[in-house]
């Protein structure tokens, strides 16, 4: 690949191929050195990001300590103060909510959706999974041990 050669061999050129072959999943780290972050195409590392909107902050706390506690997610943040502008019921509507972002192991969104209907208070409960691409091995590895991956 001669568009980012810097000259064959260089440190340069070593760092940054390096860094290119662990962008596309083609070579793992040297031992004992961990890489600057995964690239998550294999379905053993699948990590997501759930967003989760509430009525209020005591609702966002209860419902994220019950899917911290069975385990559905590793995390669970709280951002309170949220304003939500929606369509419901064939009127716009403005709402004062919370928001939570947990973050698990892919094979448990579909329980996770599950259970959280089960507990939420609205009709229809704003539950959505994100795929995280990349991050922090030692923090994936955590969420997937966490969560009983």
């Amino acid at each position: 690949m001669p568009w980012y050669r810097t000259g064959e061999g260089s440190r340069f050129d070593l760092l940054f191929r390096d860094d290119l072959h662990r962008l596309v999943g083609r070579a793992r780290p040297a031992k004992g050195r961990a890489p600057l972050f995964w690239h998550l195409g294999d379905k053993s590392l699948t990590t997501k990001m759930i967003y989760i909107t509430a009525p209020d902050r005591e609702a966002a706390v209860a419902l994220a300590r019950a899917l911290v506690g069975e385990r559905l997610v590793a995390c669970a943040n709280v951002l309170d103060g949220a304003t939500s502008v929606y369509w419901w019921e064939g009127k716009v509507c403005e709402e004062a909510e919370a928001v939570l972002v947990c973050k698990t192991r892919g094979e448990l969104v579909d329980t996770l959706i599950a259970r959280v209907r089960e507990l939420h208070s609205y009709a229809c409960p704003c539950v959505v999974a994100l795929p995280i691409e990349a991050g922090n091995p030692a923090y994936l590895d955590w969420i997937r041990t966490e969560t009983g991956g």
